[in-house]
């Protein structure tokens, strides 16, 4: 089957409703083809101190920036996306 994360696709964010040209597997209940898991566990990129830069990483939408900005919070769905 390759390289497949599924779940249910998120088009546009939850809070500002701002569209999304690459869909989003929403966070909750994400699923992994093995080939996908094992490809993001071997790329380190979950790892990386890279992600700390949220804005030039993951977080290409207001709602994800918001969060990282006012609330601390990171989203891993977003992070999973974006690996």
């Amino acid at each position: 089957m390759g390289t497949v994360v599924f779940g249910t696709l998120e088009w546009e964010t939850s809070q500002g409703k701002s569209r999304l040209d690459f869909p989003n597997v929403q966070g909750g209940c994400l699923g992994f083809m093995l080939e996908s898991a094992r490809m993001i566990a071997d790329s380190g990129l979950l790892l990386s101190e890279r992600l700390a830069d949220y804005r030039e990483t993951y977080a290409d939408n207001q709602d994800i920036i918001i969060r990282a900005e006012k609330m601390g919070l990171i989203s891993a769905d977003f992070i999973i996306r974006y690996a």
